[in-house]
């Protein structure tokens, strides 16, 4: 759906406490890259910028003030900063903000000496966004329902609410896009995070699942060609109804 700009701060870390942060998180001994996302790590990390910002404007001379290009033991002040007004962003949800760790360098048995941290924020679904991924969901089940006239979908989800799964990756706008679609395509009411938590798979496996696509490539490569070509063609040539069957066929036989 439609979204928010995405934006990103990189930063090269050096800083001990950091470091031994991100390794109890899992960079490090093997393990090339990990994600920081939920409430308590973000906080987490948050506590050690506003820790190490604090310990550097301690060491100022009175009246005097770093510059942004100063460092606080291993890491640039002006982008500690700037991480420091990120994580401040309002209340960690696990959707809309997110650390990505990898390893720079490590030391002969793992242990960390140089990560790059890059921080990423944005890219949050709109409330246009949120319309359009509704509107997809009840114009699918108007096509379903339509091949034998009556809404079975509803009837099933009545009756097996917990066997209806729909799967998305982690990321907080691919999540919320499947709960807004969840909620037309089964008629639902209510905010979109009870729906997101009791229906949206996005667990290890099911990133799996959507991130190897390659089992699927030529099929793919179809789908594009297909979809390219609609979006270019003139308006008006296809009525609505003709545009969508061709967008999502729903033979009956």
């Amino acid at each position: 759906g439609d979204r928010t700009p995405k934006q990103k701060l990189k930063m090269r870390v050096r800083n001990a406490k950091l470091l031994r942060c991100f390794e109890a998180h899992g960079v490090g001994r093997g393990c090339a890259e990990a994600k920081l996302k939920t409430p308590v790590q973000l906080q987490e990390v948050l506590d050690l910028v506003e820790e190490l910002l604090a310990e550097s404007d301690a060491k100022l001379a009175p009246g005097s003030e770093n510059s942004s290009e100063s460092e606080a033991d291993g890491v640039p002040l002006g982008k500690l900063r700037q991480l420091q007004l990120v994580l401040r962003r309002g209340p960690f949800g696990g959707l809309n903000r997110k650390l990505q760790v990898k390893t720079v360098r490590a030391a002969e048995g793992g242990r960390l000496e140089e990560a790059l941290l890059v921080a990423k924020w944005g890219g949050e679904l709109t409330e246009a966004g949120r319309a359009q991924a509704e509107r997809l969901g009840r114009s699918l089940r108007e096509q379903l329902s339509r091949a034998d006239g009556a809404d079975n979908l509803l009837h099933l989800h009545s009756t097996f609410r917990h066997d209806v799964k729909f799967y998305s990756s982690d990321e907080g706008r691919v999540q919320l896009t499947a709960a807004a679609i969840a909620k037309g395509l089964l008629e639902l009411a209510g905010e979109l995070p009870p729906i997101l938590v009791s229906l949206i798979r996005k667990d290890a496996a099911a990133n799996a699942l959507l991130d190897d696509s390659t089992a699927v490539s030529a099929q793919a490569s179809e789908i594009k060609r297909v979809l390219h070509g609609l979006m270019q063609q003139p308006p008006g040539l296809e009525s609505e109804a003709e545009l969508a069957e061709r967008l999502v066929p729903t033979p009956t036989a």
